[in-house]
Protein backbone atom coordinates (compact mmCIF):
# COMPACT_ATOMS: atom_id res chain seq x y z
CA UNK A 1 0.00 0.00 0.00
CA UNK A 2 1.48 3.69 -1.06
CA UNK A 3 0.83 6.88 1.74
CA UNK A 4 1.17 10.20 0.90
CA UNK A 5 4.03 11.61 2.29
CA UNK A 6 3.71 14.94 3.62
CA UNK A 7 5.85 16.97 6.23
CA UNK A 8 4.91 15.82 9.67
CA UNK A 9 6.03 16.41 13.35
CA UNK A 10 5.11 13.83 15.79
CA UNK A 11 5.63 14.54 19.34
CA UNK A 12 3.89 13.56 22.82
CA UNK A 13 2.79 16.92 24.04
CA UNK A 14 1.64 16.02 27.84
CA UNK A 15 1.03 19.45 28.84
CA UNK A 16 -1.13 20.00 26.04
CA UNK A 17 -3.41 17.03 26.72
CA UNK A 18 -3.96 18.12 30.26
CA UNK A 19 -5.54 21.97 29.47
CA UNK A 20 -8.66 20.43 29.76
CA UNK A 21 -8.56 19.37 33.16
CA UNK A 22 -7.19 22.53 34.38
CA UNK A 23 -10.62 23.91 35.80
CA UNK A 24 -12.52 20.91 36.71
CA UNK A 25 -9.32 19.26 38.73
CA UNK A 26 -8.54 22.73 40.17
CA UNK A 27 -11.84 22.62 42.04
CA UNK A 28 -12.11 19.01 43.06
CA UNK A 29 -9.13 18.02 44.99
CA UNK A 30 -10.85 15.16 46.10
CA UNK A 31 -10.12 11.76 44.22
CA UNK A 32 -12.12 11.15 41.16
CA UNK A 33 -14.24 8.00 40.61
CA UNK A 34 -13.89 5.96 37.62
CA UNK A 35 -17.54 6.44 36.14
CA UNK A 36 -17.01 7.48 32.48
CA UNK A 37 -18.19 10.73 31.07
CA UNK A 38 -20.97 11.53 28.56
CA UNK A 39 -18.60 12.45 25.88
CA UNK A 40 -20.18 13.64 22.22
CA UNK A 41 -18.33 11.40 19.68
CA UNK A 42 -15.33 12.73 18.02
CA UNK A 43 -16.73 14.98 15.31
CA UNK A 44 -13.51 16.67 13.23
CA UNK A 45 -15.76 19.39 12.04
CA UNK A 46 -16.17 20.85 15.36
CA UNK A 47 -12.28 21.89 15.25
CA UNK A 48 -12.94 22.98 11.79
CA UNK A 49 -15.77 24.99 12.74
CA UNK A 50 -13.95 26.73 15.31
CA UNK A 51 -11.00 27.58 13.98
CA UNK A 52 -12.50 29.32 10.91
CA UNK A 53 -14.62 31.01 13.49
CA UNK A 54 -11.63 32.96 15.01
CA UNK A 55 -10.24 33.40 12.45
CA UNK A 56 -12.74 35.34 10.99
CA UNK A 57 -12.67 37.42 14.51
CA UNK A 58 -8.48 37.90 14.23
CA UNK A 59 -9.13 39.21 10.90
CA UNK A 60 -11.71 41.16 11.96
CA UNK A 61 -9.83 43.05 14.79
CA UNK A 62 -6.14 42.23 14.02
CA UNK A 63 -5.94 43.83 17.96
CA UNK A 64 -7.68 41.02 19.39
CA UNK A 65 -5.21 39.59 21.89
CA UNK A 66 -7.02 36.88 23.23
CA UNK A 67 -8.74 35.88 20.23
CA UNK A 68 -5.26 35.67 18.66
CA UNK A 69 -4.01 32.99 21.48
CA UNK A 70 -7.08 31.13 21.20
CA UNK A 71 -6.83 30.73 17.79
CA UNK A 72 -3.28 29.60 18.54
CA UNK A 73 -4.67 26.74 20.99
CA UNK A 74 -6.88 25.85 17.91
CA UNK A 75 -4.05 25.32 15.78
CA UNK A 76 -1.89 23.57 18.07
CA UNK A 77 -5.14 21.50 18.85
CA UNK A 78 -5.38 20.55 15.13
CA UNK A 79 -1.86 19.52 15.25
CA UNK A 80 -2.65 17.21 17.62
CA UNK A 81 -4.61 15.08 15.56
CA UNK A 82 -2.78 15.76 12.26
CA UNK A 83 0.76 15.77 13.07
CA UNK A 84 1.21 18.34 10.36
CA UNK A 85 3.80 20.78 10.87
CA UNK A 86 2.25 23.85 9.10
CA UNK A 87 -0.48 24.12 12.04
CA UNK A 88 2.57 24.03 14.34
CA UNK A 89 3.59 27.05 12.49
CA UNK A 90 0.05 28.49 12.20
CA UNK A 91 0.67 28.09 16.28
CA UNK A 92 3.39 29.91 16.71
CA UNK A 93 2.96 32.83 14.87
CA UNK A 94 -0.49 33.64 16.36
CA UNK A 95 0.52 33.02 19.73
CA UNK A 96 3.44 35.78 19.09
CA UNK A 97 1.26 38.16 17.54
CA UNK A 98 -0.94 37.80 20.68
CA UNK A 99 1.93 38.82 22.87
CA UNK A 100 3.26 41.65 20.73
CA UNK A 101 -0.33 43.42 21.38
CA UNK A 102 0.00 42.42 25.66
CA UNK A 103 2.45 40.42 27.29
CA UNK A 104 0.65 41.58 31.01
CA UNK A 105 -2.21 39.30 31.81
CA UNK A 106 -1.71 36.77 28.93
CA UNK A 107 -0.68 33.94 30.60
CA UNK A 108 -1.99 31.64 27.39
CA UNK A 109 -0.15 33.69 25.09
CA UNK A 110 3.04 32.38 26.87
CA UNK A 111 2.23 29.04 27.31
CA UNK A 112 0.83 28.49 23.74
CA UNK A 113 3.72 29.87 22.48
CA UNK A 114 6.19 27.35 24.56
CA UNK A 115 3.84 24.40 23.25
CA UNK A 116 4.25 25.64 19.87
CA UNK A 117 8.23 25.89 19.89
CA UNK A 118 8.17 22.52 22.56
CA UNK A 119 6.27 20.57 19.66
CA UNK A 120 9.03 21.99 16.55
CA UNK A 121 11.79 20.32 19.19
CA UNK A 122 13.06 24.24 19.76
CA UNK A 123 12.97 23.00 23.91
CA UNK A 124 15.51 26.38 25.08
CA UNK A 125 13.61 28.90 23.05
CA UNK A 126 10.30 27.28 24.83
CA UNK A 127 11.99 27.29 28.36
CA UNK A 128 12.97 30.95 27.46
CA UNK A 129 9.23 31.95 27.11
CA UNK A 130 7.86 29.96 30.07
CA UNK A 131 10.58 32.16 32.03
CA UNK A 132 9.42 35.58 30.36
CA UNK A 133 5.97 35.20 31.37
CA UNK A 134 6.94 33.56 34.89
CA UNK A 135 4.40 35.11 36.79
CA UNK A 136 1.16 33.67 35.11
CA UNK A 137 2.91 30.18 34.01
CA UNK A 138 4.27 29.10 37.21
CA UNK A 139 1.41 27.18 38.46
CA UNK A 140 -1.04 24.02 36.39
CA UNK A 141 -0.34 23.67 32.96
CA UNK A 142 2.93 26.25 32.71
CA UNK A 143 4.27 24.39 35.71
CA UNK A 144 3.48 20.84 33.98
CA UNK A 145 4.97 21.87 30.69
CA UNK A 146 8.02 23.17 32.34
CA UNK A 147 8.73 20.15 33.65
CA UNK A 148 8.36 18.63 30.69
CA UNK A 149 10.59 20.91 28.48
CA UNK A 150 13.52 20.32 31.38
CA UNK A 151 13.18 16.19 30.59
CA UNK A 152 13.81 16.78 27.60
CA UNK A 153 16.89 18.91 27.88
CA UNK A 154 18.17 16.32 30.57
CA UNK A 155 17.69 18.54 33.19
CA UNK A 156 15.67 15.83 35.50
CA UNK A 157 17.03 17.41 39.11
CA UNK A 158 14.88 20.16 37.92
CA UNK A 159 12.04 18.76 36.51
CA UNK A 160 12.07 17.04 39.92
CA UNK A 161 11.83 20.09 42.17
CA UNK A 162 9.03 21.66 39.48
CA UNK A 163 6.80 18.51 40.07
CA UNK A 164 7.11 18.67 43.58
CA UNK A 165 3.25 19.11 44.79
CA UNK A 166 2.15 22.99 46.17
CA UNK A 167 0.20 21.30 48.52
CA UNK A 168 1.13 19.93 51.99
CA UNK A 169 -0.79 16.61 51.05
CA UNK A 170 0.92 14.39 48.36
CA UNK A 171 -0.26 14.00 44.59
CA UNK A 172 -3.09 16.98 45.07
CA UNK A 173 -1.47 18.38 42.02
CA UNK A 174 -3.65 16.75 39.60
CA UNK A 175 -2.43 18.97 36.94
CA UNK A 176 1.10 17.43 37.39
CA UNK A 177 0.28 13.81 37.31
CA UNK A 178 0.43 12.93 33.47
CA UNK A 179 4.08 14.70 33.47
CA UNK A 180 5.20 13.01 36.90
CA UNK A 181 4.56 9.25 35.64
CA UNK A 182 6.53 10.09 32.84
CA UNK A 183 9.20 11.11 35.33
CA UNK A 184 8.71 8.43 37.52
CA UNK A 185 9.05 5.98 34.64
CA UNK A 186 12.38 7.78 33.73
CA UNK A 187 13.41 7.37 37.04
CA UNK A 188 13.39 3.60 36.74
CA UNK A 189 10.01 3.26 39.01
CA UNK A 190 7.95 1.48 35.60
CA UNK A 191 5.32 0.18 37.88
CA UNK A 192 4.51 3.65 39.98
CA UNK A 193 4.51 5.01 36.62
CA UNK A 194 1.90 3.01 35.32
CA UNK A 195 0.17 3.60 38.47
CA UNK A 196 -0.01 6.96 38.23
CA UNK A 197 -0.92 7.34 34.80
CA UNK A 198 -4.14 5.08 35.04
CA UNK A 199 -4.72 7.01 37.84
CA UNK A 200 -5.12 10.15 35.49
CA UNK A 201 -6.62 8.53 32.60
CA UNK A 202 -9.75 7.20 34.68
CA UNK A 203 -10.01 11.30 35.92
CA UNK A 204 -9.64 12.21 32.31
CA UNK A 205 -12.43 9.23 31.62
CA UNK A 206 -14.50 10.86 34.13
CA UNK A 207 -14.08 14.85 33.41
CA UNK A 208 -16.65 15.82 30.18
CA UNK A 209 -14.43 18.66 29.71
CA UNK A 210 -11.92 16.54 28.38
CA UNK A 211 -12.23 16.17 24.53
CA UNK A 212 -12.20 12.51 22.64
CA UNK A 213 -8.88 13.37 21.23
CA UNK A 214 -7.84 14.23 24.92
CA UNK A 215 -8.68 11.53 26.09
CA UNK A 216 -7.65 8.93 23.82
CA UNK A 217 -3.85 10.55 24.57
CA UNK A 218 -4.65 9.42 28.23
CA UNK A 219 -5.28 5.52 27.04
CA UNK A 220 -2.44 6.14 24.49
CA UNK A 221 0.25 6.92 27.36
CA UNK A 222 -1.27 4.16 29.49
CA UNK A 223 -0.79 1.90 26.67
CA UNK A 224 3.19 2.60 26.10
CA UNK A 225 3.99 2.20 29.43
CA UNK A 226 2.02 -0.87 30.09
CA UNK A 227 3.75 -2.00 26.64
CA UNK A 228 7.30 -1.19 28.19
CA UNK A 229 6.94 -3.59 30.53
CA UNK A 230 5.50 -6.59 28.70
CA UNK A 231 2.02 -6.16 29.68
CA UNK A 232 0.43 -6.50 26.25
CA UNK A 233 -3.10 -7.62 27.00
CA UNK A 234 -3.91 -4.90 29.36
CA UNK A 235 -1.64 -2.60 26.62
CA UNK A 236 -3.85 -3.86 23.78
CA UNK A 237 -7.24 -2.67 25.84
CA UNK A 238 -5.91 0.97 26.31
CA UNK A 239 -4.65 0.90 22.93
CA UNK A 240 -7.85 0.01 21.49
CA UNK A 241 -10.03 2.40 24.15
CA UNK A 242 -7.62 5.03 22.64
CA UNK A 243 -9.02 4.40 19.03
CA UNK A 244 -12.52 3.79 19.76
CA UNK A 245 -12.66 7.34 21.58
CA UNK A 246 -10.58 9.09 18.63
CA UNK A 247 -10.19 6.79 15.40
CA UNK A 248 -7.44 8.82 13.72
CA UNK A 249 -5.31 7.93 16.90
CA UNK A 250 -2.35 7.31 14.67
CA UNK A 251 -0.30 6.93 17.99
CA UNK A 252 -2.27 4.33 19.40
CA UNK A 253 -2.18 2.17 15.89
CA UNK A 254 1.47 2.54 15.96
CA UNK A 255 1.23 1.15 19.48
CA UNK A 256 -0.24 -2.17 18.46
CA UNK A 257 2.25 -2.57 15.75
CA UNK A 258 4.78 -2.38 17.58
CA UNK A 259 3.87 -4.30 20.47
CA UNK A 260 2.59 -7.05 17.96
CA UNK A 261 6.09 -6.62 15.70
CA UNK A 262 7.66 -7.76 19.35
CA UNK A 263 5.45 -10.73 19.74
CA UNK A 264 6.86 -12.16 16.39
CA UNK A 265 2.81 -11.51 15.34
CA UNK A 266 3.87 -10.31 11.56
CA UNK A 267 0.62 -10.13 10.24
CA UNK A 268 -1.02 -8.01 13.19
CA UNK A 269 2.16 -5.63 13.05
CA UNK A 270 1.59 -5.01 9.43
CA UNK A 271 -2.14 -4.33 9.86
CA UNK A 272 -2.16 -2.31 12.87
CA UNK A 273 0.57 0.20 11.14
CA UNK A 274 -0.92 0.11 8.07
CA UNK A 275 -3.71 1.88 9.72
CA UNK A 276 -1.44 4.38 11.25
CA UNK A 277 0.57 5.11 7.78
CA UNK A 278 -3.17 5.69 6.34
CA UNK A 279 -3.36 8.39 8.76
CA UNK A 280 -0.10 9.88 9.26
CA UNK A 281 3.09 8.63 7.66
CA UNK A 282 5.62 8.73 10.36
CA UNK A 283 8.96 7.12 10.63
CA UNK A 284 8.17 5.07 13.29
CA UNK A 285 4.89 3.56 11.54
CA UNK A 286 7.25 2.86 8.23
CA UNK A 287 9.91 1.36 9.70
CA UNK A 288 7.99 -1.27 12.28
CA UNK A 289 5.86 -2.40 8.38
CA UNK A 290 9.16 -2.87 6.84
CA UNK A 291 10.23 -4.96 9.58
CA UNK A 292 6.93 -6.62 9.60
CA UNK A 293 6.99 -6.88 5.98
CA UNK A 294 10.74 -8.16 5.78
CA UNK A 295 10.25 -10.97 8.09
CA UNK A 296 7.56 -12.37 6.08
CA UNK A 297 9.63 -12.32 3.33
CA UNK A 298 7.26 -9.51 1.21
CA UNK A 299 10.18 -8.30 -0.22
CA UNK A 300 8.32 -5.47 -2.49
CA UNK A 301 6.41 -4.23 0.03
CA UNK A 302 9.66 -3.49 2.20
CA UNK A 303 11.07 -1.89 -0.74
CA UNK A 304 8.49 0.37 -0.85
CA UNK A 305 8.44 1.12 2.59
CA UNK A 306 12.24 1.94 2.62
CA UNK A 307 11.68 4.28 -0.57
CA UNK A 308 9.23 6.06 1.63
CA UNK A 309 11.21 6.16 4.68
CA UNK A 310 13.91 7.85 2.30
CA UNK A 311 11.39 10.20 0.55
CA UNK A 312 10.79 11.80 4.54
CA UNK A 313 14.67 12.08 4.72
CA UNK A 314 14.68 14.23 2.16
CA UNK A 315 11.85 16.37 2.79
CA UNK A 316 13.04 16.76 6.47
CA UNK A 317 16.37 18.02 4.32
CA UNK A 318 14.97 19.83 2.38
CA UNK A 319 13.10 21.62 5.43
CA UNK A 320 16.50 22.18 7.07
CA UNK A 321 16.01 19.82 9.65
CA UNK A 322 19.59 17.59 10.71
CA UNK A 323 18.26 15.72 13.81
CA UNK A 324 15.67 12.90 13.92
CA UNK A 325 16.25 10.13 16.59
CA UNK A 326 13.54 7.99 14.60
CA UNK A 327 15.64 8.41 11.32
CA UNK A 328 18.77 8.03 13.38
CA UNK A 329 17.83 4.63 14.72
CA UNK A 330 16.01 2.97 11.82
CA UNK A 331 19.67 3.34 9.74
CA UNK A 332 21.34 2.39 13.04
CA UNK A 333 18.94 -1.41 13.23
CA UNK A 334 19.09 -1.65 9.72
CA UNK A 335 23.14 -1.01 8.81
CA UNK A 336 22.53 1.56 6.69
CA UNK A 337 23.56 4.85 5.72
CA UNK A 338 25.25 4.99 8.89
CA UNK A 339 27.43 7.53 8.87
CA UNK A 340 24.81 10.03 7.99
CA UNK A 341 23.14 8.24 11.24
CA UNK A 342 25.75 9.00 13.37
CA UNK A 343 25.57 12.60 11.97
CA UNK A 344 22.00 12.98 12.70
CA UNK A 345 22.42 11.35 16.90
CA UNK A 346 25.43 13.91 17.33
CA UNK A 347 22.97 16.87 15.99
CA UNK A 348 19.82 15.42 17.94
CA UNK A 349 21.97 15.80 21.24
CA UNK A 350 22.80 19.29 20.58
CA UNK A 351 18.71 20.08 20.58
CA UNK A 352 17.82 17.70 23.44
CA UNK A 353 20.21 15.97 26.43
CA UNK A 354 17.88 13.36 27.11
CA UNK A 355 18.18 9.32 28.34
CA UNK A 356 17.04 8.82 24.38
CA UNK A 357 19.05 10.77 22.84
CA UNK A 358 21.69 9.32 24.43
CA UNK A 359 20.99 6.00 23.69
CA UNK A 360 20.18 6.96 20.13
CA UNK A 361 24.27 9.05 19.85
CA UNK A 362 25.61 5.45 21.82
CA UNK A 363 23.42 3.11 19.24
CA UNK A 364 24.63 5.04 16.08
CA UNK A 365 28.43 5.06 17.45
CA UNK A 366 28.56 1.57 17.76
CA UNK A 367 27.28 0.70 14.79
CA UNK A 368 29.95 2.82 13.18
CA UNK A 369 32.57 1.64 15.62
CA UNK A 370 33.35 4.12 17.52
CA UNK A 371 33.70 2.17 20.63
CA UNK A 372 34.54 4.94 23.08
CA UNK A 373 31.97 7.37 22.56
CA UNK A 374 29.63 4.55 22.55
CA UNK A 375 30.63 3.55 25.82
CA UNK A 376 30.42 7.04 27.27
CA UNK A 377 27.28 8.26 25.23
CA UNK A 378 25.59 4.55 27.15
CA UNK A 379 26.65 5.42 30.20
CA UNK A 380 24.42 8.72 30.07
CA UNK A 381 21.56 6.61 28.52
CA UNK A 382 21.37 4.99 31.27
CA UNK A 383 22.20 7.43 34.47
CA UNK A 384 18.41 7.80 35.52
CA UNK A 385 17.69 4.51 35.87
CA UNK A 386 14.94 3.89 33.77
CA UNK A 387 13.63 -0.07 32.61
CA UNK A 388 13.59 0.83 29.16
CA UNK A 389 14.48 -3.07 27.54
CA UNK A 390 15.40 -1.44 24.37
CA UNK A 391 18.32 0.93 26.27
CA UNK A 392 19.25 -1.66 28.25
CA UNK A 393 20.07 -4.43 25.48
CA UNK A 394 21.68 -1.62 23.26
CA UNK A 395 24.32 -0.96 26.38
CA UNK A 396 24.30 -5.13 26.79
CA UNK A 397 25.61 -5.06 23.62
CA UNK A 398 27.84 -1.87 23.57
CA UNK A 399 29.90 -3.00 26.79
CA UNK A 400 29.70 -6.78 25.25
CA UNK A 401 32.20 -5.50 22.29
CA UNK A 402 34.08 -2.97 24.74
CA UNK A 403 35.42 -6.35 26.77
CA UNK A 404 33.16 -4.87 29.60
CA UNK A 405 31.59 -8.50 30.53
CA UNK A 406 30.26 -7.80 33.85
CA UNK A 407 28.37 -4.58 32.48
CA UNK A 408 27.20 -6.25 29.67
CA UNK A 409 25.67 -9.42 31.60
CA UNK A 410 24.12 -6.95 34.13
CA UNK A 411 22.23 -4.78 32.00
CA UNK A 412 21.26 -7.99 29.91
CA UNK A 413 19.46 -9.34 33.49
CA UNK A 414 17.74 -5.79 33.47
CA UNK A 415 16.65 -5.72 30.01
CA UNK A 416 15.20 -9.43 29.95
CA UNK A 417 13.50 -8.47 34.05
CA UNK A 418 12.35 -5.15 32.13
CA UNK A 419 10.52 -6.54 29.23
CA UNK A 420 10.80 -10.28 29.05
CA UNK A 421 9.01 -10.52 25.34
CA UNK A 422 10.79 -8.12 23.99
CA UNK A 423 14.27 -9.23 24.98
CA UNK A 424 13.27 -13.28 23.93
CA UNK A 425 12.28 -11.55 20.44
CA UNK A 426 15.72 -9.73 20.70
CA UNK A 427 18.08 -12.63 21.67
CA UNK A 428 18.48 -11.38 25.64
CA UNK A 429 18.54 -14.82 26.77
CA UNK A 430 21.52 -16.43 24.45
CA UNK A 431 23.33 -13.41 24.99
CA UNK A 432 22.90 -13.46 28.84
CA UNK A 433 24.04 -17.18 28.25
CA UNK A 434 27.20 -16.29 26.69
CA UNK A 435 28.42 -13.19 28.53
CA UNK A 436 27.97 -15.76 31.65
CA UNK A 437 30.36 -18.34 30.05
CA UNK A 438 32.53 -15.15 29.15
CA UNK A 439 32.61 -14.42 32.61
CA UNK A 440 33.97 -17.58 34.11
CA UNK A 441 36.68 -17.55 31.00
CA UNK A 442 37.67 -13.72 31.22
CA UNK A 443 41.24 -14.15 30.07
CA UNK A 444 39.53 -15.62 26.96
CA UNK A 445 36.89 -13.19 25.94
CA UNK A 446 37.86 -9.77 27.31
CA UNK A 447 38.39 -7.37 24.74
CA UNK A 448 41.00 -4.43 24.65
CA UNK A 449 40.15 -1.25 23.09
Amino acid sequence: MKHTIRFVIVGIGASAAITALTVSCAKRPEAITATPAIRASWDPSNLQKSIAFYETRVKRDPRAAIESSALSGLYLDRYRETADAADVARAERFARHSLQIRKKNNASGFIRLAQALNAQHRFKEALAVLDEGHAGTEEGIGRSLRADILMELGRYSEAANTLKPTQAIEGNDELLRPVRARFLGLSGKSDEAITEMQRTTRESDANFDVTAPQAAWFHMRTGDMLSGRGRYDEAQSEYKTAVALFPRDFRSFTGLARMALEQRDYVASAKWSSKALEIVPSIDALAIAESAATATGNTSAASSLRSQIDAIARIQRSAGIVYDRQLANYYADHGMNLPVALSLARKELKARQDIYAWDTLAWCAYKNGKLNEAVEASGHALATGAQDAKLLLHAALINREAGRISESASCTRKCIAANPTYANSNGAPALLSSLETAVLKPANHEVTR
